[in-house]
């Protein structure tokens, strides 16, 4: 089945569903059906925080064994496992849990099980797949559509719990979600191009030598992961997360310290969403007009530029605080997306999804060490103002590195015109 001609587009669509099944609900919508049952229940601040927190760390460490299943038996059925976890998770969350433990277990193991088998890994694996010379615009997309889907899924999680069903019933659409997904795989997903398909895709004439090519000469994970290159590229990500970390857990707060209103605080976390989607899209037009290891520096550059902006807030001009921020949002959704293109380019397609893996490890690092640190700093000197500069002087730290370093091979060009996929 082909859409507008193009099988790679379909896929492509598919992968953006399950990213949103996968990463938009356990993340934003879990957020609000979370806080829903723990008020129900009667659970303590420290059981919620507890909930996302053990979650993001099954993410992180269940990240390397997704990878691994990824290459041994493909896409599709790791995609299937995320899923059936969800659908798992939910249902107990929706009908039995009553206890904290049975919480921690259902979502923060089942669902942090989903986004690892389901989630960025495989998706972005499948893009790898199905995308040589578009691959930076494919990864653009997927990540819009997930920042995008999360408004879409805030609304429909809040209107759920609202009715009488409450709680148990936002559960629900988390098994619904985990039905769609198993559905949009078997009809739409492929782990590779094949036959036909192969053949009218992006692996065909120069693009195919290419790629055949480069897997005769790829290097091992063992010598990839001693390259000064793909470090420079995880502290790339390790930068920017620290920055996003700091923005979703203390942003409201220190706009609030300088005199802005609770609820024009508040706008700053849609701001920050729009604004990455934004970003996500943009960094394939930047990149089209240098190359990937550029247009990350530029990103950067200006992620940098919007932390100072934010530093030098000393009154209460909502204008200008939120061009700081949706500066700070628009940069990190175009460095979101270059390291991902970077460690698709530059290394070979089999490594890719383990490669991403690790970037995922560094990044949980560096986001949970950020938000809990910065509000220690805070608590103990009343001010965020160093933590936003160490901040940037990490993210000016990775640029440089990134500047010296030198890809190990020629690029593709990022999106020629093309009739292909």
């Amino acid at each position: 089945m082909k859409v507008f001609g193009y099988r790679g587009w379909a896929v492509l669509t598919a992968l953006s569903v399950m990213m949103c099944i996968s990463m938009s609900l356990p993340i934003y919508g879990a957020s609000v059906v979370n806080t829903y049952m723990a008020t129900a229940l009667g659970w303590n601040r420290q059981t919620l925080g507890l909930l996302t927190s053990v979650n993001m760390v099954m993410v992180a460490l269940l990240s390397p064994l997704a990878a691994n299943v990824v290459g041994r038996i493909g896409i599709r059925k790791s995609l299937l496992i995320g899923c059936l976890t969800m659908m798992a998770g939910g249902a107990w969350l929706a009908t039995l849990a009553t206890q904290p433990w049975e919480a921690i277990v259902a979502f923060s193991v089942l669902m942090g099980m989903t986004s690892a088998f389901s989630g960025i890994i495989p998706c972005q694996a499948g893009v790898a797949a199905w995308f040589v010379r578009r691959r930076t615009l494919a990864i653009s997309v997927l990540f819009a559509v997930v920042g995008a889907a999360s408004f879409a899924v805030i609304s429909l999680i809040g209107a759920v719990v609202e009715s009488a069903g409450g709680w148990r019933s936002g559960w629900w659409v988390f098994v619904g979600a985990g039905v769609v997904g198993l559905l949009n795989i078997l009809l739409f997903v492929r782990n590779a191009p094949t036959g036909e398909d192969a053949q009218s895709s992006e692996l065909h004439g120069d693009a195919a030598r290419e790629e055949a090519t480069q897997t005769t000469r790829e290097l091992s994970l063992l010598k990839v992961m001693r390259s000064p290159l793909l470090w420079s590229v995880a502290f790339a990500m390790f930068a920017i997360a620290t920055g996003e970390a700091f923005m979703i857990a203390h942003s409201q707060v220190y706009l609030r310290g300088i005199g802005i209103s609770p609820a024009a605080a508040a706008f700053t976390m849609p701001l920050v969403s729009a604004t990455t989607v934004l970003g996500n899209l943009c960094f394939n037009l930047l990149a089209a007009n240098t190359d990937l290891r550029r247009a990350q520096i530029i990103s950067m550059g200006l992620f940098v530029l919007g932390f100072i902006a934010l530093a030098n807030l000393h009154t209460a001009n909502l204008t200008t605080a939120y061009l700081a921020v949706g500066l700070v949002g628009a940069s990190f959704g175009a460095g979101q997306v270059g390291v991902m293109g970077m460690l698709g380019h530059y290394w070979s397609t089999r490594l890719f999804p383990m490669l991403i893996a690790i970037v995922l490890l560094v990044q949980t690092v560096g986001g949970c060490l950020v938000a809990v640190l910065a509000g220690a700093y805070f608590d103990a000197h009343q001010t965020y103002l160093p933590v936003i500069f160490a901040i940037g002087t990490v993210n000016v730290l990775a640029i440089l590195w990134l500047w010296a370093m030198a890809p190990q091979r020629k690029q593709h060009k990022v999106e020629p015109r093309s009739t292909s996929v």
